[in-house]
């Protein structure tokens, strides 16, 4: 009799508030008092998205036309709880009204209590909660739906329903596919990112691929785990689509300003990856697994990714140069940022395999050039100097086709020893040996070359000069004489240095006896060929005339080796060498005079006339 009571009493109170009812989205109540309970019900929630608070619009728990066209919401968790006793408890209590029945479960806390089910929405928005009993223990069911929150969304309000539910579009007829359609607020954010070259950054990089992840339902959210979740599509209502599947990832690509963005992500931590680095550039573990995480405070990240690049830069002198004089070379060059990564290739998840594991620097240079000495070598980046043998190895090639080629390979030891960003420093010297031809450009050129990428820059040309003379007899039509001697000077002095080239290298070098000096003899083509000198003003010493019969030149001659100046390597061939006259003893000129010949003549003539004169008064006074 006491419950038959009790019933009435909830009846009464349902009728009362049934207006009330109608005009609420968060609580669907009974329609007419006369219809009871189905056995079990089917609750589908229709989750809607919208970017402002729409109008309250309330439930039929029929399917409504009024949101045909709003966006379904999915990935959203809903619990369902059981909260029947509750409802009633509340409301059995004389004082209490409905509202005050509603209101307390409404707005209970559940986070420690059991979920009777629970859903997620699917990529519609929708979810069916089926079975759920129209009966329990004895009363009719209420059931309240608690919408689990997210980052950045306005979650809809608890919504209680009270079984059973009256069709209103068939009064008396119970509802067992009650339709429900809560609301949310999303507010969306994103990143920027901004691709540069690691060396300047104001060379943007277009073609870097990137995907963007977040932790799934297990596993850690780095890029190639277990459960790590990729951001796959948006759908037609804007809603982001995940997958384990890293194949199926969207993918980023920068574009010609280097950037790329997205702004449809809800709130929450995530991570983006660099998949591929355009052409010639690196990835840095930076750009693996970066995470970062958007909110009310930072609804844009922006970020400023950078890739690992070559530059080079190789200098020296130039120019004119001795045989035989070394060259002195300076090659810089920037160590990747990310030249100590370490990164997991062989897929067992821990990242225990470098990055990088070539990092060579390799001079490529005319033949007529060689290395020095390559424990004269120094390779320095500021902060490590490094070590021959332990940090590096050297490798001198044979010259082939004109080339030659040494190779500086940094070792793992030395690869890890590098201080990343710093700038290595690379210096040695190249000597010019006596191949060189006088007049000829020759080139040392240098390439920096890692896993990823290469770079070249070359040094300033050098070059030796020469000159050629030829010994001619200035009495007789300018014959070439043989074997006049001769020595080259730097200076018009008698303390002057001499010329000495060595006879094995060719190498120069200046000594200060003539005794040392080399000495450079005609043969039978008058020929002197004098090469490997840099630019510069010298001055040919006659040691010995060709034969007694010539009178050894008593000054210098003054001539400038410069670029051309020595004509052709066979100056017999198509040279035009600078003469170098002698005459012959007994046939100087007076200074001034017509030559001692017609003096000779003339005075033959005069003696002559005199005899004649002579011999003319003698035969008259006879």
């Amino acid at each position: 009799m006491e419950k038959v009571k009790k019933m009435k009493h909830v009846k009464k109170a349902l009728g009362l508030m049934l207006a009330l009812v109608l005009t609420m989205s968060s609580f669907l109540g009974t329609g007419a008092l006369t219809v009871e309970a189905a056995s079990n019900v089917d609750i589908t929630l229709h989750k809607k998205k919208f970017d402002t608070q729409p109008a309250e619009i309330q439930n039929t728990g029929e399917e409504m036309t009024e949101f045909a066209t709003a966006k379904g919401f999915p990935g959203v968790e809903f619990k369902v709880y059981d909260v029947t006793a509750e409802f009633y408890a509340v409301l059995a209590t004389a004082e209490n009204t409905m509202n005050d029945a509603i209101a307390a479960v409404k707005d209970a806390d559940y986070s420690l209590v059991t979920a009777f089910q629970s859903g997620t929405t699917d990529a519609n928005g929708d979810y069916t909660f089926t079975g759920l009993p129209g009966m329990s223990n004895d009363e009719h069911a209420v059931y309240v739906f608690v919408e689990t929150e997210m980052a950045g969304v306005t979650a809809a309000d608890n919504m209680v329903v009270v079984l059973p539910i009256d069709s209103p579009t068939h009064p008396g007829t119970e509802l067992t596919d009650i339709h429900l359609y809560p609301k949310n607020v999303v507010k969306t954010a994103g990143l920027e990112v901004t691709k540069v070259s690691a060396l300047d950054d104001r060379i943007t990089l277009e073609g870097a691929e990137f995907v963007i992840h977040r932790v799934g339902a297990t596993g850690t959210g780095f890029y190639g785990t277990t459960d790590t979740e990729y951001l796959e599509k948006f759908d037609t209502a804007g809603n982001a689509l995940w997958t384990t599947n890293a194949a199926d990832a969207k993918v980023y690509t920068t574009a010609s300003d280097g950037i790329f963005s997205e702004e449809g992500l809800l709130y929450g931590t995530y991570f983006f990856t660099e998949i591929e680095a355009p052409t010639g550039y690196a990835i840095q573990n930076d750009l693996v697994d970066h995470k970062f995480t958007l909110d009310e405070t930072n609804t844009k990240f922006i970020f400023t990714a950078k890739n690992d690049d070559i530059v080079i830069d190789k200098s020296n002198t130039g120019g004119t140069m001795n045989v035989g004089d070394v060259e002195d070379y300076t090659v810089t060059t920037t160590i990747p940022l990310g030249i100590n990564d370490l990164i997991d290739k062989d897929g067992d998840g821990t990242a225990d395999d470098p990055r990088y594991t070539k990092f060579e620097i390799k001079d490529n240079h005319d033949d007529t050039l060689e290395l020095v000495n390559d424990t004269t070598l120094t390779l320095s980046d500021g902060t490590t100097t490094f070590e021959k043998g332990t940090d590096y190895t050297v490798t001198v090639g044979t010259p082939t086709g004109g080339k030659g080629t040494f190779t500086i390979a940094f070792t793992p030891v030395g690869i890890a020893n590098m201080t990343p960003g710093a700038e290595l420093t690379v210096e040695y010297g190249m000597k010019l040996i006596n191949t060189a031809v006088p007049g000829v450009d020759y080139v040392n050129e240098v390439t920096v070359e890692n896993d990823f990428d290469t770079a070249t820059d070359k040094g300033l040309e050098v070059y030796t000069g020469g000159y050629n003379f030829i010994k001619v007899d200035g009495s007789k039509n300018n014959e070439a004489l043989a074997g006049a001697e001769f020595v080259v000077r730097n200076g018009d002095a008698d303390t002057a240095g001499y010329l000495k080239i060595d006879e094995t290298t060719g190498d120069v070098t200046w000594v200060t006896t003539v005794d040392d000096a080399t000495t450079f003899t005609t043969g039978a083509d008058g020929y002197i060929v004098i090469k490997g000198l840099e630019d510069g003003t010298y001055y040919l010493e006659e040691t010995k005339a060709p034969s007694d019969k010539f009178v050894e030149l008593e000054d210098r001659v003054k001539f400038k080796v410069e670029k051309g100046s020595f004509d052709t390597t066979d100056p017999l061939a198509s040279g035009t060498p600078e003469k170098v006259i002698n005459l012959q003893k007994g046939s100087l000129p007076s200074t001034g005079g017509t030559g001692i010949y017609a003096m000779m003549i003339l005075g033959v003539a005069v003696m002559g006339a005199a005899g004649v004169f002579f011999a003319y008064s003698k035969r008259k006074k006879a």
